[in-house]
């Protein structure tokens, strides 16, 4: 209920949470962005949100929250960062809805599993890499998957100590 005024520098606040993260020892890492997915400040732009996405492991969930009078909306932008993390993007129709889409996404961190592989393709040449994950549960079927759609190969995402990040 609060009116929001002012300029948003969405992309910059995002690359800062991906840079708090990186110092995190923890093994699971997600950032949370409510926004209207405007951004009228950053310095950064959208491709450097979506290469660094493609360099980090955090998981980012969107949340969109608009004014149904604002003419900067941007809900596409809040669904493409969150599908480039492997993340999920809600657009809810009411706020009271975002208590329950908080919880929606506790929930989904607490129960995911983290799978790694090595690629055939070891060069780091800095080319995106697509990848495709398929699971099928003890009936035979199908599950739901929700993975990141690739990763930047590059020497970024080595860690000098030469462990991946």
């Amino acid at each position: 209920g609060v009116p929001a005024r002012g300029r948003t520098a969405l992309y910059d606040a995002i690359l800062a949470g991906f840079d708090g993260l990186a110092r995190s020892k923890l093994e699971k890492k997600a950032l949370i962005v409510v926004s209207d997915g405007a951004d009228n400040a950053s310095r950064a732009g959208l491709d450097d949100v979506l290469r660094r996405a493609g360099l980090s492991n955090v998981m980012v969930y969107t949340i969109g929250l608009f004014d149904e009078f604002g003419n900067d909306r941007n809900p596409g932008v809040l669904r493409k960062i969150a599908r480039a993390t492997g993340g999920e993007a809600f657009m809810p129709e009411r706020t009271d809805a975002v208590v329950r889409i908080c919880r929606r996404i506790a929930h989904d961190i607490r129960s995911q599993y983290t799978i790694g592989y090595t690629p055939a393709d070891r060069r780091l040449d800095g080319s995106y890499r697509s990848i495709v994950v398929t699971a099928r549960g003890s009936h035979g079927g199908p599950l739901a998957v929700r993975a990141r759609a690739g990763y930047l190969a590059s020497p970024e995402r080595v860690r000098p100590e030469g462990g991946a990040r």
